[in-house]
């Protein structure tokens, strides 16, 4: 099946600490849809010459025709390698999976991770129940790692503006937040985003 949209969000690639995605680098990533939003972060160039050189490999659910990167449908479940990466990428993705799931997919994660190498998890920051029908796991926080990665880093990132969301153009945006402030919607708040970032040590 053609899938024709997907949402625009460099921000989440532009959450990463630029001392990370540097050099050379194989790089395993879940969820890149097309890898248009990393030609439009400030990490472009990182990309660009990992993938050319043979370094990069994305997986997605969805079978979008038209891809910028080497990026292969695939399952974050299900998917198996022997090969280790410098870099493992899963950027607003697992809350889309159950939370009794959690485990085997991270446990899995964490394996596919070279010595030194980091993995690095995006998700919306204690976002309230019902937000959207997509999550399946809401009001994620640091605290909701801690048994799965004790050792990671969190960074909080808000949006400047309350009503800006990712992938949303401003006028539905903020119309949107008219909406659900007339409503007491309880998502009436600045956008937040949490990023993860875990290292395996030597």
């Amino acid at each position: 099946m053609k899938q024709d949209t997907y949402y625009i969000s460099p921000a989440h690639y532009n959450d990463i600490s630029e001392d990370v995605l540097q050099g050379s680098k194989t790089i395993l990533e879940f969820g890149p849809a097309t890898g248009l939003n990393h030609l439009i972060s400030i990490h472009r160039d990182f990309f660009i010459k990992n993938n050319k050189a043979g370094r990069y490999l994305g997986i997605d659910l969805e079978p979008y025709e038209e891809r910028y990167f080497n990026i292969q449908q695939g399952d974050i479940r299900y998917f198996q390698t022997d090969q280790k990466f410098d870099i493992v990428l899963a950027l607003h993705v697992i809350e889309h999976i159950e939370f009794d799931q959690w485990a085997s997919v991270l446990e899995k994660l964490c394996s596919f991770v070279a010595s030194g190498g980091y993995l690095i998890l995006g998700t919306p920051h204690n976002e309230p129940p019902n937000t959207t029908e997509l999550h399946l796991v809401w009001r994620i926080t640091p605290t909701t790692f801690l048994d799965f990665l004790p050792d990671a880093e969190f960074k909080e990132v808000r949006n400047k503006y309350p009503f800006a969301e990712d992938g949303a153009r401003f006028a539905w945006a903020l119309l949107r937040f008219i909406k659900r402030w007339l409503t007491r919607h309880p998502y009436v708040r600045p956008y937040a985003r949490l990023l993860v970032v875990w290292k395996k040590e030597d």
